[in-house]
């Protein structure tokens, strides 16, 4: 058995030991940034704290920690006592609202606060720091991330119910690697514990409930920001289609703030973007107007076609729904909406709740032919990848 996974075992023994397993997320933190060097602050509560699974000490409120990297160890010191050299070590929260902070040294400028416990690890030349903390704190803060911090009750438990589902579709998508998912737009967007009441109350009146589809398996649940007036089916972003991901008319989000976007593209930069995308016609059937009214999958100019998510991708844009004209040496994009537009939007979700549509008609709305309902009664099936 190799080193390292003799090290997941432990700290997967350690949450069995302290009755966490069933009812936790084992979040990695900084996921896909280089880690050297951690000071870690106590908010609230006592932490114990055991090295290779010895406990070592303790740590209260306003102690500090101070962690980096070794030659393949961890190095722990104090501001009042000894430190020490270790594998791994994980601090044990002694109450249920605990809560720590931390930040990386020469890399954050403010501390980010944490409920739960972590565990740190030296490994493949950074340090490996895994938030586990309880599900639905988990939940109420990827909402906040992803949400926002001001918004109606019902949008609050639209979004807790999506993220729930997003939970238990993919949970362990990183069981390989030794913690379930990561803080990464990837997995879903985890920025630190939430502060906000009103979401904690979405998520507490909303819990254990998911959306399934009609064969009651759960559904992968995208989100963006705006449409643009029109949502995306699923095969138009994706390698294949979703039958409750299929294209929505959306009034609701027309006025909102991500609705439009106008960029401005250099003339000649376009035909050479086009020209290196495989266009070899006339330049004036690429620098000409090109009205995209309703949402289409491509941009065409003769015989040449290209998707207009690979523009988008290729050139950053807000969204794929644009129109294009010239003006002068510069071609101006016109476009609509913010995101991939599949599945809800986010500001028309918004405008729905302020007007007084409840979490479930919101969520059937933009999902089709789904039904919200508690997780014990849906399929749990393998993970699925979206490609965006």
């Amino acid at each position: 058995m190799s080193i390292r996974m003799f090290r997941y075992l432990l700290f997967f023994i350690l949450l069995h030991i302290t009755g966490l397993a069933c009812s936790q997320v084992n979040v990695r933190l900084f996921y896909g940034e280089q880690s050297d060097a951690l000071v870690i602050r106590i908010i609230r509560g006592e932490y114990q704290i055991m090295a290779d699974g010895r406990k070592v000490g303790s740590v209260g409120i306003d102690d500090m920690l101070f962690v980096s990297r070794g030659d393949g160890t961890v190095i722990v010191s104090f501001s009042d006592r000894p430190g020490f050299v270790a594998d791994s070590i994980w601090l044990q929260s002694s109450g249920i609202d605990d809560i720590f902070s931390l930040k990386r040294v020469g890399v954050d400028d403010r501390f980010t606060e944490f409920d739960g416990n972590m565990a740190i690890e030296n490994d493949l030349g950074t340090l490996l720091v895994i938030n586990n903390t309880d599900i639905e704190k988990y939940i109420a803060a990827v909402v906040q991330a992803e949400g926002g911090h001001r918004a109606h009750p019902e949008y609050f438990k639209t979004q807790a119910v999506i993220v729930r589902t997003y939970y238990f579709k993919h949970n362990g998508k990183h069981g390989d690697e030794g913690y379930d998912l990561c803080d990464d737009v990837h997995c879903q967007a985890y920025l630190g514990r939430c502060i906000e009441q009103a979401i904690f109350d979405a998520v507490l009146s909303t819990a254990g409930l998911v959306i399934a589809d009609a064969d009651t398996n759960l559904i992968i649940a995208p989100f963006h920001s705006n449409c643009g007036g029109e949502t995306v089916a699923a095969e138009e972003v994706w390698l294949t289609g979703k039958p409750y991901l299929v294209p929505v008319i959306d009034p609701y989000c027309l006025f909102s703030r991500n609705a439009s976007w106008e960029k401005r593209i250099g003339r000649q930069e376009w035909v050479d973007y086009m020209r290196d995308s495989g266009y070899s016609g006339d330049e004036g059937a690429i620098t000409t107007s090109f009205s995209q009214v309703a949402r289409t999958r491509y941009y065409i100019a003769g015989d040449f076609r290209i998707p207009f998510t690979g523009i988008r991708n290729d050139l950053r844009l807000r969204s794929s729904f644009f129109s294009l004209e010239p003006d002068g040496e510069t071609m101006l994009l016109t476009g609509k909406g913010y995101g991939h537009g599949v599945g809800l939007c986010q500001e028309g979700a918004m405008v729905m709740a302020s007007r007084g549509f409840g979490f479930d008609s919101i969520i059937r709305f933009y999902y089709n032919n789904v039904t919200v309902m508690d997780v014990s009664n849906v399929k749990i099936t393998g993970q699925e990848v979206e490609t965006f």
